[in-house]
């Protein structure tokens, strides 16, 4: 029965993700990133979701925008932050 509601629940997140037509799924929690991974596997497989999708840690998102340089602030009165200048 835990078996089948973990499978209902994963369905239900992926296809709220797919909904939005991401090309990167993220969550904090390992357990979650299982769930998810495998979920996203299965549509993949079924061809309901692009080959192309990924499924990764908020972590390595974070660290993959930083190293792009395209990280960006979100919340009002925030700024995106910039080098400083020594005069």
């Amino acid at each position: 029965m835990v078996a089948e509601a973990a499978g209902v629940f994963r369905s239900a997140r992926v296809d709220e993700a797919l909904a939005l037509d991401p090309d990167t799924v993220s969550t904090a929690c390992p357990y979650c990133m299982a769930m998810l991974g495998d979920a996203v596997n299965a549509k993949k497989a079924a061809c309901q979701a692009r080959t192309s999708l990924e499924v990764i840690d908020v972590a390595q998102l974070l660290a993959r925008s930083v190293r792009s340089g395209t990280a960006q602030s979100t919340g009002p009165g925030q700024e995106t932050a910039r080098p400083v200048q020594n005069d």
